[in-house]
């Protein structure tokens, strides 16, 4: 069988749960769309548990772009970098990750770095583009004019939120995360439900966001098996919230 879930923002209790109740098995795959990092304790884990997996395959998400820019990117634009990191929940993250030798550092920065931006399948003769946000074939490049400005089909790919029309996919599904659904959606709004439309699944039902007017979290995390579009959800249970 074939699950995709994203945005598990470090929370690997919900990851090895969710992964239980499915009965995610060897002969199963998953596919993890992105921001495995960042706002929960354990993001590093879950990096390292997909990185020995033979069979869990992750994209990269724009925290783990973010990730990059900061331990990787030019050095006059460190402190921009670190800025923007910081304001998205980072500080677990690094903790975590320098807890670990420089060995081990490395080759979690040698597995982001080399993450593909998209994974394309075929399923029960249906066509999916599994991405963290938007896919960068040619849209990248067809962009209408946007508030913000992308220098590359990654940094597009990741960060883009507007759903661009493309030719390239109308006989795709593409499956993405990086926007919890009640953002945009009034079912998805009540229910935190995976969002199903034409040629749209968005499978992030915002696991990390916090309600801080009750001090308890919004979302839940949300998987999803391609043979049979069946739906699983965890909720983020947990009290101890810091204001």
């Amino acid at each position: 069988m074939t699950y995709v879930m994203s945005d598990i923002h470090g929370y690997l209790n919900l990851f090895n749960s969710i992964l239980r109740k499915v009965h995610f098995s060897d002969d199963d795959s998953l596919y993890v769309l992105g921001d495995v990092i960042d706002r929960g304790p354990d993001g590093i884990k879950i990096l390292l548990k997909i990185m020995r997996s033979k069979n869990m395959f992750m994209v990269i998400g724009n925290h783990e772009y973010m990730m990059l820019q900061y331990f990787l990117g030019d050095k006059k634009d460190f402190f921009h970098a670190l800025a923007n990191w910081a304001s998205n929940g980072c500080d677990p993250t690094i903790k975590q990750f320098k807890s670990y030798a420089e060995s081990t550092q490395n080759r979690i920065l040698r597995f982001v770095k080399n993450l593909p931006i998209e994974y394309r399948l075929e399923i029960n003769g249906r066509k999916y583009i599994l991405c963290h946000s938007q896919p960068a074939v040619s849209s990248f490049k067809k962009k209408p004019i946007m508030i913000f400005s992308y220098t590359n089909e990654t940094e597009f790919s990741v960060w883009c939120r507007e759903r661009i029309k493309d030719e390239n996919f109308n006989n795709l599904t593409i499956i993405h995360g990086h926007t919890p659904v009640f953002n945009y959606d009034k079912y998805a709004q009540s229910e935190n439900n995976i969002y199903f439309s034409s040629g749209e699944i968005n499978v992030d039902c915002g696991c990390a966001v916090i309600d801080y007017l009750n001090n308890r979290y919004r979302g839940r995390l949300g998987c999803l098996r391609l043979e049979d579009m069946k739906e699983y959800y965890l909720e983020n249970i947990k009290t101890n919230i810091k204001m």
